[in-house]
């Protein structure tokens, strides 16, 4: 686990976003079959956040947390919008770039990043450039495996 003071450091990066009223629409999307949007962001962000504590990495905490929580702001369903179906895993990126950008202003580099690759392999030109983009990426998988199955942690 963390530790008391990680955990007040982990809520005062998050703050801002999760009570973001745009943000919080993502509770009315469907993610995976046991989540919506916005249970998945926050997983992903707690899990890399846990990760990168324990193994005591050099890294971009606050853009590691924050590009997390940001990875799939893209705001529709894309199940019920045919046009969407088959373009989403390759486009929801851009779209959840726009989003973030109009909702918290100027983001940076890494954040950027994390936004763009979370999807490689399967964008597989987006490959992740920063050591932060890797762990949202492959924690990303591990939390969407979890989801589907009903193991959410």
């Amino acid at each position: 686990m963390i530790t008391n003071e990680e955990y007040e450091e982990f809520k005062k990066i998050v703050v801002e976003i999760i009570n973001n009223d745009s943000f919080k629409k993502m509770r009315e999307i469907k993610q995976h079959r046991f989540t919506n949007c916005y249970e998945h962001s926050i997983n992903v962000a707690t899990k890399c956040f846990i990760f990168a504590k324990k193994r005591k990495m050099k890294i971009d905490v606050k853009s590691l947390v924050r590009g997390a929580l940001l990875h799939d702001f893209y705001l529709y369903d894309w199940r019920e919008d045919k046009k969407k179906f088959f373009s989403h895993s390759y486009m929801h990126p851009y779209v959840a770039l726009e989003n973030s950008r109009k909702e918290f202003g100027e983001l940076n580099d890494i954040e950027v990043d994390i936004i763009l690759s979370h999807m490689w392999p399967l964008t597989f030109f987006k490959f992740p450039k920063y050591k932060e983009s890797f762990l949202v990426c492959f924690s990303d998988k591990i939390c969407a495996i979890r989801e589907l199955f009903g193991k959410i942690s």
